[in-house]
């Protein structure tokens, strides 16, 4: 046996909108954390649920354990007219390695799961909700919790 039957490996390179500092974003998405920006910094972001309040990433290795795991991301992408989602299905453990070039807009992004298999997909659309909601039809919408049900939390 190889270590590497266990290790799931994903590399790739996002082209983003963004030619100057001025101009780029990134990608946004991965986690539930707390911050005062939605696109992601150079770093490592884990993702392998635990209830911590108000989790604030590191983006240092080893990444710290977020409230949600939401193995998606989304950009503009390089041709200023459309956006991109990815998302990438696996229960395993999982880091991601990203890192932004703001001088060509490309973003490589690596992923390392601890296994499981990975059922990828890939949305595009002419707006950012064209994306979210070709998501939303693999994993639902999310649920409103019912106004009888909130006095008991």
């Amino acid at each position: 046996m190889q270590f590497g039957e266990y290790i799931n490996v994903i590399n790739g390179v996002a082209h983003t909108y963004g030619t100057t500092e001025q101009t780029f974003k990134g990608i946004m998405g991965l986690t539930e954390q707390t911050s005062n920006n939605l696109f992601l910094p150079d770093g490592v972001f884990s993702l392998w649920s635990l209830d911590t309040a108000n989790p604030k990433q590191s983006t240092t290795a080893p990444g710290s354990n977020m409230y949600g795991t939401h193995p998606y991301f989304m950009a503009q992408a390089s041709d200023q007219s459309s956006w991109f989602g990815v998302f990438i299905n696996n229960a395993a453990a999982q880091d991601w390695w990203i890192k932004n070039d703001a001088t060509t807009g490309d973003v490589t992004v690596k992923t390392m799961a601890a296994g499981g298999v990975s059922d990828m997909y890939f949305f595009d659309g002419t707006d950012p909700n064209d994306a979210t909601k070709s998501y939303h039809r693999i994993v639902g919408l999310p649920v409103v919790t019912p106004q009888w049900a909130l006095g008991w939390h």
